[in-house]
């Protein structure tokens, strides 16, 4: 099991190499819409966030299971 502080990196990371493209325009806030989501991530699934804006971290909690997906410019 990764812990949070190894995965908050991992997707921290992948932010900025991604982030630097072109072709992105943004990222959305993605997770599972379930019995288990909690509160925070069932009010956040769907935001989204132009380049330069700030971002939330994620993981936002401990077994969280939300990520970034990224929206490229053309969507």
């Amino acid at each position: 099991m990764f812990s949070l502080d190894f995965t908050f990196g991992v997707q921290n990371r992948s932010l900025q190499v991604y982030g630097r493209k072109e072709d992105v325009w943004g990222f959305e806030w993605t997770g599972n819409l379930d019995s288990r989501t909690c509160a925070e991530c069932d009010a956040n699934i769907g935001r989204q966030y132009r380049l330069g804006q700030f971002l939330p971290s994620l993981p936002a909690h401990p077994n969280c299971r939300c990520s970034w997906r990224l929206i490229p410019k053309s969507q």
